[in-house]
Parts: structure tokens; C-alpha cells; sequence
């Protein structure tokens, strides 16, 4: 079976979004067989490239250009890991208006602009996905 890719681009590459990394790359073949997805992680962006993570990613993924992620159409799905709500909310609606679904595990952001974003996702046609806000300690 030829599974179909889906694009994806993280915001936030700290400790929360290093474990997200490394969950898509050592999960890819049991992700692939339960969902018939082959999830490529297209474009991480942080505003620190150099210090070291305990997780590398391959050459030309991490990068601090946010309008290159938000600007790629290629990208299907970007996960908001930034934290705090003024950027956040931000963050999120230009994700929305750029065609992108959204996934996020800022409990805050939800809490604060919630109805907001949502309104913004239905506008879009796009989905907010936010399992790892409530249950990020669930295995």
C-alpha cells in the first residue's frame, strides 16, 4: 500500500517540541501502518538554530523563517508549540489563514482565545487538534 504523505511543520523546538520530533521519527513505520500516513516533518522553526537538542534533525528542517513554513502550501499541518498566548494566538490565526490545520498543547491559549480561533479554523475550513493541551501525560 502506498501511503499518502502529509506534510508537517512544528513551531517550537524546545523541550515539548524535541519530544514531538522525536516521536514522529522513531514512531514513522507504526504511524504509517495504523494510519496509512507517511508523516514527513517538513519544516521546524525556532528562534534558536544553534544550541544543541538532544534529538537532531536532518540538514535544511530547522530554520528561524517563520513565513518560509507559513508561506509553503506544501505544508498540510503545523503544530504550535510556542507556549504563552499573545504570539500564540497570533501564531495560530496566520497558520489558520495560510491554509494549515493546527495542533497544539498550549492549555493557556485555548483557555484565553479559544472561541476566537475556532471561529478563525471554521472561516478557514481548517481544524485546531489539541489532545496534548489536556492529555499530554496520557501514554
Amino acid at each position: 500500500m502506498n501511503a499518502k504523505t502529509v506534510k508537517i511543520g512544528l513551531i517550537g523546538y524546545g523541550t515539548v517540541g524535541t519530544g514531538v520530533c522525536r516521536v514522529l521519527s522513531e514512531n514513522a513505520d507504526v504511524i504509517r501502518a495504523r494510519t496509512g500516513l507517511n508523516l514527513d516533518l517538513a519544516r521546524v522553526v525556532d528562534k534558536d538554530t544553534q544550541s544543541p537538542r538532544p534529538f537532531v534533525l536532518p540538514g535544511g528542517v530547522l530554520s528561524s523563517d517563520l513565513d518560509a513554513l507559513l508561506n509553503d502550501s506544501s505544508i498540510d499541518i503545523a503544530v504550535e508549540l510556542v507556549g504563552g498566548t499573545t504570539f500564540a494566538r497570533e501564531l495560530v490565526l496566520k497558520l489558520l489563514a495560510s491554509g494549515k490545520h493546527v495542533v497544539t498543547a498550549n492549555k493557556a491559549l485555548l483557555a484565553e482565545h479559544g472561541p476566537e480561533l475556532y471561529r478563525a479554523a471554521l472561516k478557514a475550513g481548517r481544524c485546531i487538534a489539541f489532545e496534548a493541551s489536556c492529555c499530554g501525560g496520557i501514554p
